[in-house]
């Protein structure tokens, strides 16, 4: 073959490419992570008229100490991760988050200024996240996890405070320092995902978005798309959409380890088709099955029916290295029974049911008779309050 016709296939092959990753879109919507500036006015209308479920949802986050001007922080140089703990890191996310919302609702600028100075803290001493102990398997990636699980919160708050709160700058917020700190320590952590089951890279996914709309990092945010649709080669492709919701049933990667883990992957998915949603992208209605139901919606259902106790088959399309159980022992017929529901489907409910009209009625039953208000009591620190923000 001439060496002319293979630098033309090699050109035509990095123009597809380049053509097919482009997710960013031409003008950025801020505010525009998990919520924009018409919907944080209808979530400070609903709360000023006390109207359900973010009423409720509002006074659980007014009687939180994540919202409070007393709140300790735990900023520092090394943040170090394990299965147990990672220093207070996870819970400051979560302060951060709740204080920008109770800024903007309340309009108390003392919260904003609460917020700022927290950030500011982290900004001015993270140096690195690591896992605890490198030695170990357990542990190794874990760092990796807990990036995910809190970055989008760090991301969300400075979105929320410097495109609502006319006060950031003359109060000193250095938000050049904030967006470097991001994009140069929390992202390197999570921009590849990781090798363990899905919900690693799912967590990476939700927060290498958001950071990407706040910094207004295209490539960033192509990146994160692609990961969402197993696209590009980047990561290992278990916590991208097709790849974690892994049986045209809806059965995913990991229900038969346990319902919490399975929860935390498919809220993560959800937060980050949310984020996407914001800017354009539409992540909620990829890969529909014959019906028209997108394959995010099919796991969403599947794990809804777990938890309202029906019983499943899920030796059903996933593969043998999927259908295990946490001892590595096949699945076989499961069920859920009791188990606690995680705090983010208010989110998937908005969407397909209220935005749509979709009516799946598991998802609405999950989110509306079983699960609001939902606030913070569940999660391991990376879903909050979904009844005030999404109900």
């Amino acid at each position: 073959m001439k060496i002319q016709t293979l630098i033309a296939i090699a050109a035509a092959i990095l123009t597809a490419a380049a053509s097919f990753a482009q997710y960013a879109p031409s003008t950025w919507t801020h505010p525009g992570i998990t919520m924009n500036s018409i919907e944080l006015q209808e979530i400070r209308r609903r709360v000023q008229n006390n109207i359900q479920p973010q009423r409720a949802s509002w006074d659980a986050l007014v009687a939180s100490n994540l919202s409070s001007l007393t709140y300790t922080d735990n900023a520092r140089a090394v943040v170090e991760c394990d299965k147990a703990t990672s220093g207070g890191f996870t819970t400051d996310g979560m302060a951060l988050y709740s204080l920008a919302l109770r800024w903007y609702v309340s309009g108390n600028e003392a919260y904003a200024r609460k917020a700022i100075d927290i950030m500011n803290r982290w900004s001015s001493r993270l140096t690195t996240i690591r896992a605890r102990n490198l030695e170990a398997d357990d542990y190794y990636n874990q760092h990796v996890l807990v990036t995910g699980w809190v970055g989008h919160h760090f991301a969300e708050a400075a979105e929320i405070i410097v495109h609502t709160y006319p006060g950031w700058q003359s109060y000193g917020f250095d938000f050049t320092r904030y967006k470097n700190m991001l994009t140069n320590i929390f992202y390197p952590n999570i921009d590849n995902g990781a090798s363990e089951n899905g919900n690693f890279e799912a967590s990476c996914i939700q927060s290498i978005l958001a950071i990407a709309v706040l910094t207004e990092n295209a490539a960033m945010f192509n990146r994160g798309v692609s990961m969402a649709r197993n696209e590009g080669g980047y990561g290992n492709g278990a916590g991208s959409i097709p790849g974690y919701i892994c049986a045209s049933t809806g059965q995913a990667q990991e229900t038969c380890r346990d319902s919490t883990h399975t929860q935390m992957a498919l809220g993560e998915l959800v937060q980050a088709a949310e984020i996407a949603w914001k800017q354009g992208v539409n992540l909620y209605g990829a890969f529909p099955d014959g019906n028209g139901v997108p394959r995010l919606a099919k796991g969403l259902i599947y794990a809804a029916q777990l938890l309202r106790g029906q019983s499943k088959n899920t030796n059903d399309g996933c593969g043998s290295q999927f259908a295990k159980t946490s001892n590595n022992s096949p699945c076989g017929t499961l069920n859920w029974g009791t188990s606690p529901n995680l705090e983010f489907w208010e989110i998937a409910h908005n969407h397909y049911n209220v935005r749509q009209g979709r009516g799946y009625g598991d998802i609405d039953y999950i989110a509306v008779t079983e699960s609001r208000p939902e606030n913070v009591l569940r999660s391991q620190g990376e879903f909050a309050w979904a009844s005030l923000t999404h109900g």
